[in-house]
């Protein structure tokens, strides 16, 4: 009887942990080069790119104030976590999300304040972004990030041609290759970018910051200029067939060696 009895206080403790989250598992067929939205006002998500033609939604929501929608199939769809009705303040919203969708999608992510990683893609990603982490992985063509604050960083590869990254306060850290004739821009106006690429990588760089500091690990020193507290850096490195653009108003930006 005891160990009955204890059991079932076990169990009653843990009720309270558990209730107020549905879970849910649902999918839909896509074609391998989709076109895929996700919005989402708060939460957690995750994003897997997978070798199927199928996008599957997985984890758990909060029962009480969140809805999941999945409209269209194959070449145009669209993932939203909403509230039911339309209330955005004083609500605990608890989504905890995995996505798998197919590698070759093109991914809208438009969130208030989700934490997002994606990994496994191979075509375009754009993301929107109030606050909250922003983590991508290499694979991509593309990548495309507007966000307020918060922190972000990008894998690149062999693959990643164009990158664009804007940011009011946070970070943003981008660790990878640079790719001839790539177009990569980072700007904030406050906080911290650093970029870790080879030093050999044929590239040319444009580097400015209003009221702050320029750490460069290969390459000449920055400028001050005449009459403002702000400091310039250009040159190039081989043939300089990508180009670099990076621009702080009151912050760090540090070019390390990778």
């Amino acid at each position: 009887m005891k160990k009955i009895t204890l059991l079932t206080l076990v169990m009653l403790l843990a009720l309270p942990a558990l209730a107020g989250t549905k879970t849910v598992d649902e999918s839909v067929k896509a074609s391998p080069d989709a076109e895929v939205s996700i919005e989402l006002i708060a939460g957690k998500v995750r994003v897997i790119g997978w070798n199927r033609s199928e996008i599957r939604v997985q984890g758990s929501l909060n029962d009480k104030w969140e809805t999941l929608e999945i409209d269209g199939d194959g070449d145009d769809i669209s993932i939203e976590i909403s509230l039911p009705d339309g209330r955005h303040r004083n609500v605990d919203l608890d989504a905890d999300l995995e996505i798998s969708v197919p590698q070759g999608v093109e991914l809208t992510f438009e969130t208030v304040s989700a934490p997002l990683t994606v990994e496994g893609l191979t075509n375009v990603l754009s993301v929107e972004s109030i606050s909250g982490s922003i983590v991508v992985g290499s694979g991509l063509n593309e990548v495309e990030i507007e966000s307020i604050s918060g922190r972000v960083e990008i894998a690149g590869d062999q693959h990643l041609d164009s990158v664009d990254v804007e940011s009011v306060s946070g970070s943003i850290e981008y660790v990878g290759d640079l790719v001839s004739d790539g177009d990569y821009s980072f700007a904030i106006v406050s906080g911290q970018i650093t970029l870790y690429v080879p030093s050999g990588a044929s590239a040319e760089y444009s580097i400015e910051t209003f009221s702050g500091s320029i750490d460069n690990d290969f390459g000449p020193e920055p400028k001050k200029t005449e009459w403002l507290s702000s400091e310039e850096l250009a040159f190039s490195v081989g043939s300089g067939s990508a180009d670099v653009t990076v621009e702080a108003v009151s912050g760090t930006i540090r070019l390390k060696a990778d």
